[in-house]
């Protein structure tokens, strides 16, 4: 996992970068967010490699907090900055300089949560079983920001069987919430 934040002196309400990696070392996984007042969304383009993320919130982030961290399934243990492309970023849509830092996860805060997500198939095309760590609402976003799904009650360490037969073959983003976070995994759907 790598941390997101920001450094600003004026009140910030949205956050928006695109970010590529090298793909030989590292597969994009999920983002965690961990600010429950920001509303998130991502696209992760295999086309061009490049992660695209958008948020906002009506109310102003913390500045200096990590805002989300960026999950990926790593192949080779020796991950630097390097392996990283400098982002485009945005504050409240003005672009802003940004950068990518060496990260030492043994750094965490000691009060980050572990939220845990799992699902299978994916690419699915009728059904999907997920299983959570933390009781969970579900929202399904199609890539123009539309809710296309919702499941109000996911129970935490059981698996449960989500329909989703009636989605067109393409992207989705499953948008899991707790009362405290919320985790964003890709999904394919494919007929």
């Amino acid at each position: 996992e790598f941390p997101i934040y920001f450094k600003a002196d004026y009140s910030v309400t949205s956050l928006d970068f695109q970010l590529k990696f090298n793909g030989e070392k590292m597969a994009f996984d999920t983002i965690n967010n961990q600010a429950n007042y920001m509303e998130p969304t991502f696209f992760y383009n295999p086309e061009d490699s490049i992660l695209r993320f958008t948020s906002y919130s009506l109310s102003s982030y913390e500045a200096d907090q990590n805002l989300i961290y960026i999950s990926f399934d790593v192949t080779d243990q020796d991950i630097s900055a390097g392996d990283f492309e400098v982002p485009k970023a945005w504050l409240n849509g003005d672009r802003v300089s940004a950068s990518i830092t060496e990260y030492l996860p043994t750094a965490l805060p000691e009060n980050k949560s572990v939220y845990e997500v799992e699902f299978y198939p994916n690419p699915a095309n009728d059904y999907i079983h997920v299983e959570i760590s933390e009781d969970a609402t579900l929202e399904i976003i199609d890539l123009n920001g539309r809710v296309v799904s919702e499941t109000n009650r996911l129970n935490a360490r059981q698996k449960q069987l989500i329909n989703v037969e009636s989605l067109s073959n393409g992207i989705y983003i499953l948008n899991f919430k707790t009362k405290d976070t919320y985790v964003m995994k890709k999904l394919v759907i494919n007929k």
